[in-house]
């Protein structure tokens, strides 16, 4: 069964179509299969869920694949509320419209006290589990800030959640993940468009790799679009691309770094070489002319995951 969807329209999150899966996910980083695992996990709980991460990490996406495949995958419903003067009414509205579903409330952080209240009343009273609804919260901000915001903190709902939390990694913790997700919403965004991409072009390739991507994987998305709609004889060239513009706009403090930057160049002769390769370790050794656990050491340096090499030569 499809999963209807019902959005203010002040809230515009990227919705791939159709409703993504996490096998729709790509993924090659360590950080990100992390992540994905851990959501996983997450899907199978009937308990309110937090989740966390910068704008355009990819929150929405993340929840609906939570949600496609949870502990009861045909539940029907899920619906977004976006935290704005009148969502205290739209929420109590739609926990009456939804059934046996999920319900996503964004940026919390920003939440009304009307409707801090509405949700402990829901939250108190038992009335989610009565309805088989599981309440998930979306915020840029931790736990520990939401914690020590005085509105929340009067309004007593954090304690009465038992809340997991989820925290979703930037686009730049992830750097490995630059080209292979750049490359597949291409292909998506070109499907749809009904055009054909044939390739990046080298500089493309680079600069993609070099772009520090502030908006995360929300802004990529919307490049691939543009791309895909522009590129002229299917060859997407580095003027294609539109990130001068972007690259002089002021970026935020980056976070704790979790892998070196992708424009190491032995970074690119490994990806090279492991996709040459298929993903074995001893044709890249012979290959690049160095020992066996030279490889496994870039590997493990830059959180290579073979079984995305080996999964795509499957697939060819």
């Amino acid at each position: 069964m499809n999963t209807p969807l019902l959005h203010p329209p002040h809230a515009k999150p990227d919705l791939p179509d159709p409703v993504p899966r996490f096998r729709d996910l790509v993924s090659v980083s360590l950080c990100w299969q992390h992540c994905l695992e851990r959501a996983r996990g997450l899907a199978r709980a009937r308990e309110p869920l937090l989740v966390t991460g910068e704008r355009g990490s990819g929150k929405w996406t993340l929840i609906q694949a939570i949600h496609a495949e949870g502990r009861f995958p045909h539940y029907p419903h899920l619906r977004l509320v976006a935290c704005d003067p009148a969502a205290a009414g739209r929420f109590e509205a739609t926990l009456r419209e939804v059934g046996l579903g999920t319900l996503c409330v964004c940026e919390v952080a920003l939440a009304t006290d009307s409707l801090l209240a509405a949700m402990r009343h829901a939250l108190e009273s038992g009335f989610l589990q009565e309805r088989g609804v599981r309440l998930v919260w979306t915020t840029t901000r931790s736990l520990d800030e939401l914690a020590a915001n005085p509105r929340m903190a009067a309004a007593g709902v954090l304690p009465l959640l038992g809340v997991d939390t989820h925290r979703v990694p930037s686009l730049r913790e992830c750097p490995v993940d630059v080209l292979p997700r750049f490359e597949a919403a291409l292909r998506a965004a070109a499907r749809r468009q009904r055009r054909r991409i044939a390739q990046l072009s080298s500089a493309a390739r680079v600069a993609l790799e070099a772009y520090a991507w502030p908006g995360n994987i929300g802004e990529l998305l919307e490049v691939a679009r543009r791309v895909a709609a522009g590129a002229r004889k299917g060859i997407v060239r580095l003027e294609d691309l539109q990130l001068e513009a972007a690259a002089q706009a002021p970026l935020p403090a980056p976070p704790r770094p979790r892998a070196v930057a992708v424009t190491d160049a032995k970074l690119e002769v490994l990806l090279t070489a492991l996709a040459r390769a298929e993903g074995h370790t001893g044709k890249v050794a012979r290959e690049l002319g160095i020992a066996r656990s030279t490889v496994y050491e870039w590997i493990e340096r830059y959180q290579l995951d073979l079984r995305m090499f080996r999964m795509r030569a499957a697939r060819a």
